[in-house]
């Protein structure tokens, strides 16, 4: 009996040797849950550890890449079958040439096409501007920075951003004119003047400069207005226009009976469009050289006054995690609906069954009635969808040009049919592959004849 109660004994103390580490770790884990559940000291430090690891996990699952099959920009087996152009019915499709801003073969560039999908022009960022990048301290591989937004100049200059890295123009030989780095972001509009509208950010970690009741860190959205030549003329929060708006539950969420913000990126904005004097004639609640700012996390679009940087109107709830919604002449809007299921940094791929909240969906209303006057949304037969990003543009003949980001695919919709009169593929070429399609983030429709650099050769050294 002494024996068994010694072997017992041994049992229990080596059981709860091995046990310890586990329980210490269950118990921190437990501690750490407390404090965040309710907001205990040192919740806030916490938070920004969690938020700085897992930024750093992003990077680091990115630079871990090893295959075509794990790339997040890559698309394998996509729909196509190694061909660039898909669907196409000329005498039904609008024409003209196409910027596609996508991934080809090992980094972001902006492709020019022509309407049976063969590259005319490329644009490339200079190395120059990755040195730049790369001089701030971000050690990250040049073929994960995506450009968003972008403008196409009729003497082939391109303007367009890296994400949360700058700001560029470049001539049409990729001949780089200006570089101003910063949180820049999805989008940027040319007004009239000349001047330029884009979207950037500022990181808020200080908690004595936080908002009330907003948990550190978080993005502040900026809007910024520069000059042809990329000097700041003004900037301005978006969280002040619409608290200062009277627009507070547009933001704060938080628990039931206490508003609050804990999200790492509030408004999330993706879109910045200059509202023309054709839209402004319509109502008498907006006036031309007005902003109109999509913001994706609180699933709203928002009209801003230019001079007094108040919100005149916003409109939420008719679609969801949406981007580019656009101002039209008729005065209608139109916009890209992502439907979004899953979260951000998604890897590119073709989503053929139904999400959970559908496919996605380009929808045309009316911003009195909130009436949809037109709609396209994807289905099983022919599959639309994007979690992330998505673009689209009315053309003059009124069909739909859209990007669905994650397919790698750009489409035209003629809208009395509802029917894809033209469609491109972006193929990435690897060797034999063929069966390899590229993300693009967005596309833009030009007439041939605004364009008076078609057809000239840049200098061999370029």
């Amino acid at each position: 009996m002494k024996f068994l109660a010694k072997a017992i004994l041994w049992i229990l103390k080596r059981l709860l040797s091995l046990m310890m580490p586990v329980a210490v770790a269950f118990l921190a884990f437990m501690v750490g849950a407390l404090i965040m559940a309710f907001e205990l000291p040192p919740h806030q430090e916490i938070r920004k550890m969690i938020i700085a690891a897992v930024s750093v996990a992003r990077w680091a699952q990115l630079e871990q890449v090893k295959s075509d099959e794990d790339h997040p920009h890559i698309i394998v087996s996509a729909a196509g079958g190694g061909k660039a152009l898909g669907r196409h019915l000329p005498e039904r499709a609008y024409g003209g040439v196409t910027v596609a801003e996508a991934f080809a073969n090992d980094r972001f560039a902006m492709l020019l096409l022509d309407e049976n999908g063969e590259r005319l022009h490329r644009w490339d960022v200079p190395e120059t501007v990755y040195a730049k990048i790369d001089a701030l301290g971000w050690d990250i591989d040049h073929g994960f920075l995506e450009i968003m937004g972008g403008h196409l100049y009729g003497n082939g200059d391109m303007l367009g951003s890296i994400f949360q890295q700058g700001l560029f123009r470049i001539d049409r030989c990729s001949g780089l004119k200006w570089f101003r780095p910063g949180l820049y972001h999805h989008d940027v509009q040319v007004a009239e003047d000349g001047t330029i509208w884009a979207l950037s950010a500022r990181y808020v970690t200080d908690s004595a400069k936080a908002r009330p009741h907003f948990s550190i860190p978080y993005y502040e959205d900026m809007i910024v207005n520069l000059s042809p030549d990329g000097e700041v003329i003004e900037e301005f929060s978006l969280l002040d226009t619409l608290f200062e708006s009277g627009r507070e539950a547009l933001i704060l969420t938080g628990e039931e009976s206490f508003p609050s913000m804990k999200f790492e990126d509030p408004t999330h904005a993706n879109d910045i469009e200059i509202v023309s004097p054709e839209f402004a004639a319509h109502y008498d609640f907006v006036e031309p050289g007005d902003l109109m700012v999509s913001l994706r996390t609180t699933d709203t679009i928002v009209l801003i006054d230019r001079g007094s940087k108040r919100v005149k109107w916003a409109l939420s709830g008719l679609f969801l995690r949406q981007h580019d919604p656009d101002l039209h002449d008729d005065g209608t809007i139109s916009v890209f609906d992502n439907r979004t299921d899953r979260a951000q940094f998604n890897m590119a791929r073709r989503t053929v069954e139904r999400p959970s909240f559908g496919y996605s969906r380009l929808l045309r209303f009316d911003p009195a009635s909130q009436h949809i006057l037109w709609k396209f949304e994807g289905t099983r037969d022919e599959p639309f969808y994007t979690s992330i990003q998505g673009d689209h543009q009315i053309l003059p003949n009124g069909n739909v040009m859209a990007v669905e980001t994650e397919a790698g695919r750009i489409i035209e919709i003629d809208p009395k049919t509802n029917e894809i009169v033209w469609e491109w593929f972006n193929v990435v070429e690897r060797g034999e592959r063929r069966d390899l399609v590229g993300r693009i983030t967005r596309a833009f429709r030009y007439d041939r004849d605004s364009l008076t650099f078609l057809g000239q050769d840049c200098p061999a050294a370029q």
